[in-house]
């Protein structure tokens, strides 16, 4: 169970900040790129409000895992 909760985190880690960049390659092919510096930083704003709360889950499920096996192999 350990390494499937550090598996899952460490996916989360990696997959967020490529789906993300992802993401921002699909709506500047299809509409283009932002007019506007602050159209631009909205767009970022709005991306980083999903991807960060999903990159902490992961460290998180990952660091708990962690934790976990190493208090198993202290007793």
């Amino acid at each position: 169970m350990r390494r499937f909760l550090k598996g899952l985190g460490l996916f989360l880690v990696v997959a967020a900040p490529a789906w993300g960049v992802a993401a921002m390659a699909i709506v500047f092919m299809t509409r283009g790129a932002p007019a506007s510096a602050e159209a631009f930083g909205a767009m970022l704003d709005r991306m980083f409000d999903s991807i960060i709360p999903t990159i902490v889950a992961g460290g998180g499920l990952w660091l708990l895992a962690s934790i976990d096996e190493r208090l198993e192999r202290k007793a």
